[in-house]
């Protein structure tokens, strides 16, 4: 919390407008809101023109919106843990204090600083704040629209102050640019959780027009785009990274990286090569090029279509925790077709491309569709299906049979067990209606007519 009030209120301490705004402050700083709001309202009454209040305003929401709360629990206290004791001189629990949040404050805060923003558009240290509080709510919207709107002032206008200290153009440039993408890689890791990468595009997008060349955020775009399996827009990002800086050891290992996703193995072992054995190299990207270099250059056991859908990828199913963030790994072909199997010395008998994902919704049940290439031979499925059972996902097969044309199946680590027949259907919603009605929601499949 006290970052946040630094950041903005320590480039204030330069020139107090008032003896309001130091007392203001001083209380602020030292947590002791009750004394704040009375100085603040005294503030009001006697400059309620002062621009300098929504700063104020926003300060005193957002340290009352995130406050620490007191409380006492009944488990057994540890060495140097306070504890409560009753009358009778027994331990009561522990005592400890927790963070609450308010969102309806937090709102107050924003609307305030947004009015600074409004009033005083120059002010770079408002903009850092309202930033810096979407950081610590964790609203990546807040952070966006700060970010952006200091990208956007800078591109127009370029000058800047701190409270009533005009910083030059050069020394506002170097500020925002190190501040800026800062905050591009907090957004970054909210696309990494999420899978929307909106905030990130746009905020790099309107960066790269300011700062064209700075390699950081060349090579950040480059690994989201990469993330999106966009490997074109990736390798477009990173080769100007490395015409910028052609010796930058982490746009490198980046180029390698997408190299190896696109078939380019020669010039991605290459660089991998070098990584490892340079003197200098800083030992996380070392390690990581040796990681990739070992698997790039020891020969892969191919597993077969069986083991593969039968045995791995069912496998995985059951692992999987059903409403957990692990489920993305069933959303895609990609780590359990290539991934997780290169890591063991393996390679999958199906391409990535030859795979589709599709989730189906029913009853409020999310389940992951997986289809191959039409199977030529029995038992082989056409469709793969993850359906939530409890708190795993269990796998149903659409396999193709040597008695009937489709059977239902699925399979454990230990057995592979048939259903009986089944129509073929129309498409993974069909498969996952035929399923539901033979009770696989259940997680008992009626036997067909032959089984």
């Amino acid at each position: 919390m006290k970052k946040l009030l630094l950041l903005i209120l320590g480039c204030a301490s330069l020139a107090f407008a008032s003896e309001y705004e130091s007392t203001f402050n001083a209380w602020l700083m030292d947590g002791c809101l009750e004394q704040a709001d009375s100085v603040l309202q005294l503030w009001e009454k006697s400059s309620p023109d002062d621009p300098e209040l929504h700063v104020a305003r926003f300060n005193y929401y957002f340290n009352k919106a995130h406050h620490e709360e007191i409380y006492i629990d009944g488990g057994e206290a540890s060495e140097g843990e306070w504890v409560v004791t009753g009358s009778d001189s027994t331990t009561v629990g522990r005592l400890g204090s927790r963070r609450v949040w308010n969102d309806s404050l937090y709102d107050l805060a924003i609307r305030e600083i947004d009015r600074g923003i409004l009033a005083l558009p120059n002010r770079l240290d408002l903009r850092f704040g309202k930033a810096s509080a979407g950081v610590m709510a964790n609203n990546a919207s807040d952070v966006y629209d700060a970010v952006l709107g200091i990208l956007c002032q800078t591109e127009e206008n370029g000058s800047w102050s701190f409270k009533d200290n005009l910083l030059s153009p050069d020394s506002a440039r170097v500020i925002i640019a190190d501040a800026c993408y800062e905050y591009a890689c907090g957004l970054w890791d909210e696309f990494a959780n999420s899978g929307d990468s909106g905030y990130i595009d746009s905020i790099a997008g309107k960066y790269l027009s300011v700062f064209p060349e700075d390699i950081r955020m060349l090579n950040l775009i480059g690994v989201v785009r990469l993330h999106k399996d966009d490997y074109a827009g990736a390798l477009k990002y990173l080769e100007e990274a490395s015409r910028i800086r052609p010796d930058d050891d982490l746009v490198k290992l980046n180029i390698a990286i997408v190299s190896s996703e696109t078939g380019d193995s020669v010039r991605a072992v290459d660089i991998f090569r070098e990584l490892k054995d340079k003197a200098g190299v800083e030992d996380e990207i070392r390690a990581q090029a040796t990681e990739f270099y070992d698997m790039l250059t020891t020969p892969l056991q191919v597993v077969t279509p069986y083991q593969f859908c039968f045995q791995w990828l069912a496998g995985f199913g059951y692992m999987v925790k059903v409403g957990s963030d692990e489920e993305s790994v069933l959303a895609s072909p990609e780590f359990i077709n290539t991934v997780s199997l290169r890591r063991r010395g393996l390679r999958s008998p199906f391409k990535d491309s030859d795979i589709s994902v599709e989730v189906v919704e029913i009853d409020g049940k999310k389940v992951f569709v997986w289809k191959f290439p039409e199977p030529k031979e029995a038992p082989l499925p056409l469709y793969e299906a993850f359906v939530p059972v409890g708190d795993s996902y269990v796998p149903y097969m659409l396999e193709k049979s040597v008695f009937v044309d489709w059977m239902l199946g699925t399979s454990n680590k230990k057995a592979h067990s048939s259903f009986g027949e089944a129509p073929r259907p129309k498409d993974a919603a069909d498969f996952v209606r035929i399923l539901k009605e033979r009770g696989a929601f259940e997680g008992k499949i009626t036997p067909g007519a032959f089984n």
